[in-house]
């Protein structure tokens, strides 16, 4: 994430050349070499945000209401329009994402290389950030952390915090941390 957030592209993908060292196994080194950019944008769009499931790129486009599914070129292969405005994305499984607006969580596969709405869930508060891990969903409104069932049920409320409004989103990624360190 900390990688992610240097990137100054709007509407494009960066990648710069740096050494990465792989938690957990000092031996095992990725390289990326050189730097493209890669324009993603469509004819009247502006901002984008990014996330990279794992074997697709992915980028919820949140002021143009889209999720973006990008070829190994980087140029646009489909898109789906999501209702609300999508704050953040997580990769449900290796073929559906979970896309949260206002008070929803909207699910979308890729179904032969193309991006599906599915099903969609609502909840009684605001979803500010989403995280996946094994089976289980987890959703910030931003002063709380709930954990749901992929069906939408609530599991337990993890964390409240009336302090701050936005104490859930550092919850979020933490978890979204752990699991990224755990497969």
């Amino acid at each position: 994430m900390q990688y992610l957030s240097k990137l100054s592209g709007l509407g494009g993908i960066e990648h710069y050349a740096h050494l990465l060292t792989v938690v957990g196994n000092a031996d095992q080194v990725m390289r990326i070499d050189g730097k493209s950019e890669y324009d993603v944008g469509v004819q009247g769009e502006s901002t984008c945000r990014i996330s990279l499931p794992s074997g697709q790129v992915l980028v919820l486009d949140s002021n143009n209401k889209k999720v973006k599914l990008l070829n190994q070129q980087y140029q646009l292969a489909s898109h789906c329009n999501v209702s609300g405005e999508p704050r953040c994305m997580c990769q449900i499984t290796p073929s559906e994402v979970g896309v949260n607006a206002g008070k929803e969580v909207q699910f979308i596969k890729l179904n032969n290389n193309q991006l599906v709405k599915d099903r969609k869930l609502t909840f009684q508060h605001e979803c500010l950030g989403i995280s996946s891990h094994q089976g289980d969903m987890f959703v910030t409104s931003g002063s709380e952390l709930y954990n749901y069932s992929l069906s939408g049920k609530l599991v337990s409320k993890l964390r409240q915090d009336k302090s701050n409004t936005q104490t859930g989103k550092k919850h979020i990624g933490f978890i979204s941390m752990i699991k990224n360190i755990s497969l």
